[in-house]
């Protein structure tokens, strides 16, 4: 008598998350200047720290201008939103392609790209460069859904700076500043 044989398992639906342009494991990138050290992560292509090489805080480490705050969802800066939540997370949950990086232990670049493309149609680019004698960082961030671009809001996240106080951690507040011939405006986020 002939052996039954056992349906195959129905075949899962492609999610999301099923990357066609990606990296497999989670990497650190550098960039630096004569005044910054700048670190992002490849997941999501977001910024995991911003040091200044020149100005220190109380403890005599170089400041550090990204909040780590577990309490604010691990918002990182550079984060994206788009009106999807399954897009947004999966806009800053991916693993980004990079690329303009060095080597570890070459000379930092001064520019990176980041790429992501899934199998649905979700493409996302972000490209960074960082002036190579200031404070300054331009983002140009373009995200596509299909053949729609989208206009996706970037987030800092919980806020600028960290410095420990009497009382624990105090955060600036997050705000515009322009300063034109030593005034300063300041604008409410």
């Amino acid at each position: 008598a002939p052996v039954p044989r056992e349906p195959e398992p129905p075949k899962a639906p492609e999610s999301v998350s099923n990357p066609l342009v990606a990296e497999t494991a989670e990497r650190d990138i550098r960039l630096e200047n004569q005044d910054v050290v700048a670190t992002f992560t490849n997941r999501g292509g977001r910024l995991k720290s911003w040091q200044f090489k020149r100005h220190y805080d109380s403890n005599g480490e170089p400041f550090e201008l990204v909040v780590d705050d577990a309490s604010a969802g691990n918002t990182l800066p550079f984060s994206l939103r788009v009106d999807d939540a399954s897009a947004t997370r999966t806009l800053n949950e991916a693993l980004y392609a990079v690329r303009g990086a060095t080597p570890e232990g070459a000379d930092s670049p001064s520019r990176v790209s980041f790429e992501y493309r899934d199998a649905h149609g979700l493409r996302a680019l972000k490209e960074f460069q960082l002036d190579p004698a200031s404070y300054v960082m331009s983002l140009k961030a373009q995200v596509h859904q299909g053949d729609k671009e989208l206009a996706p809001a970037i987030e800092w996240g919980p806020a600028l700076g960290k410095e420990p106080s009497a009382s624990g951690r105090t955060m600036m507040v997050p705000e515009g500043i322009i300063s034109i011939a030593d005034s300063v405006t300041r604008i409410p986020a």
